[in-house]
């Protein structure tokens, strides 16, 4: 067989290894010879044992015709037999115990369309391990994401090596699967904005651009449209409501005179308040630009968090902020997401439930869920984008149809997949020192000895980039 025809062959096994097919096959081989030896060990043991019953009845009796007959007993042969059967039992046992770890290991298994997702990301961390080190950051974000556990998921935002690995159809699928798994938690009867409700905003804008409605009369017709509707659309009519009275009527010219509380109050605290918090149910949206409990080393630039009486309890949500323009590079911005895919990751594996984060750069806004497939892969899948309006006069791009649905799908979202109603909020000691609780793996990034403190991994990653900058370098992710 030639060269060629040998590779060919051992490259087909091992795509095929990677399939449903092969857990199935292997499976079913186990599990029949499991049968087949039980069934020849049983039919052993029964043979001994009616042997010697069978021989202790032909023995001659001395005893009278009215003694009663001695009730058979087994030989010392089937006495020594005995053990045989204990051990089989034992040995049933022990496959049963197998073959049960065996399933638990498959469940964590992430199988879309006949493939071994979960077998994939680990061939993809493999490749993202053995690129030289440090790397670019702007080239490689997606990979030093994967190193860390989480699998990035945005459409038509993926690397190359990624792609290498997964192929566009499949990233494509996972992105659909991954949000069609959010969007189950969400009732089916819950509503969504009409044509009639987008036009009565509508309408509200160009009042305003006609100057026959000042912004604070706008904001009251929008907060009254808004106590006609359900809880969640009227959240999003609410923060645009907040949002007409904090625009300034035309674009700031020279942008570099932003700060960034500038950009975080005037423009998206009015209108993220309204969708990510609620004080009837303690949820607050706060900018500390201070370390999370369960992350040291990060300082998030917003933490959407549970308040426990007077004090801040879990997060549910995390937001970095860059004002965009020439004092922003896509590094800076990839740093961002590096940290919130940590954050988010911390807390998926510390509380069991999606967190959602949102990352700025000037006036575009683009919100993210992490989710935990196991406790050493995450995925974080890109669920909304928009851009905000500058000033009043640009009212008319961002009221739109497909603009206030996203906000709304955002909303539902946090509220049914992030916020858990039923659950006791207490407040998060911070962690100091890392506590590993399972055998390592070979890769540096450790994520199955992952402790909440997360440090050490932290500091590994960052090790990992080079801090160099440059316009030039393409970037995966659209900012």
């Amino acid at each position: 067989m030639s060269e060629a025809e040998q590779s060919r062959l051992l490259q087909e096994f091992e795509n095929w290894c990677l399939t449903l097919d092969c857990t199935v096959f292997w499976k079913e081989r186990k599990r029949k010879y499991a049968l087949e030896t039980a069934a020849s060990n049983c039919s052993e043991v029964i043979d001994k044992m009616l042997v010697s019953d069978s021989q202790g009845l032909l023995e001659p009796q001395d005893q009278t015709s009215t003694e009663e007959l001695p009730t058979p007993r087994p030989t010392q042969e089937a006495t020594a037999s005995q053990p045989i059967a204990t051990t089989t039992t034992a040995d049933l046992d022990q496959e049963h115990a197998n073959t049960r770890q065996k399933s638990n290991n498959e469940e964590k298994h992430w199988i879309i369309d006949g493939n071994d997702i979960t077998s994939l990301f680990l061939k993809y961390r493999h490749q993202a391990d053995i690129l030289p080190k440090p790397v670019p950051l702007e080239s490689n974000i997606q990979e030093i994401l994967a190193l860390s556990g989480v699998l990035f998921l945005a459409n038509e935002q993926h690397s190359d090596c990624k792609m290498a690995v997964f192929g566009e159809q499949m990233l494509n699928n996972l992105l659909k699967s991954q949000i069609q798994t959010l969007l189950s938690k969400v009732p089916h009867d819950t509503p969504n904005f009409t044509n009639d409700d987008f036009m009565e905003m509508v309408n509200v804008v160009s009042a305003i651009d006609e100057e026959d409605m000042s912004p604070k009369s706008a904001k009251l017709r929008l907060l009254t449209l808004a106590t006609s509707m359900d809880q969640f659309k009227s959240n999003v009519v609410e923060g645009i409501a907040d949002l007409l009275v904090k625009l300034p009527l035309d674009p700031i010219a020279d942008k570099n005179q932003f700060g960034e509380i500038d950009v975080q109050t005037r423009y998206y605290d009015p209108l993220l308040s309204s969708i990510v918090a609620d004080t009837k149910r303690k949820v607050v949206l706060r900018w500390p630009n201070k370390e999370d409990t369960l992350t040291t080393g990060i300082r998030p630039d917003a933490i959407v968090s549970i308040l426990v009486q007077r004090a801040f309890g879990q997060s549910l949500g995390f937001g970095e902020v860059k004002l965009g323009g020439d004092n922003t590079t896509n590094h800076s911005l990839c740093l961002d997401t590096l940290k919130l895919a940590v954050l988010s990751r911390n807390s998926v594996l510390k509380y069991g439930h999606p967190i959602l984060t949102f990352q700025v750069n000037g006036f575009q806004l683009v919100f993210y869920m992490t989710q935990m497939i196991h406790n050493s892969f995450f995925t974080m899948a890109e669920i909304g984008r928009i851009t905000l309006p500058e000033a009043l006069s640009c009212l008319h791009s961002f009221i739109t149809l497909k603009n206030i649905r996203t906000l709304l799908r955002v909303t539902l979202l946090f509220w049914h997949c992030c916020y858990q109603a039923d659950s006791s909020p207490s407040v998060v000691a911070p962690v100091s020192t890392p506590s590993p609780t399972s055998p390592k793996v070979a890769y540096p990034i450790d994520t199955s000895t992952f402790s909440p403190s997360a440090s050490p991994h932290t500091t590994q990653l960052f090790q990992m980039i080079n801090n160099t900058t440059s316009k030039h370098r393409d970037c995966s992710i659209q900012y």
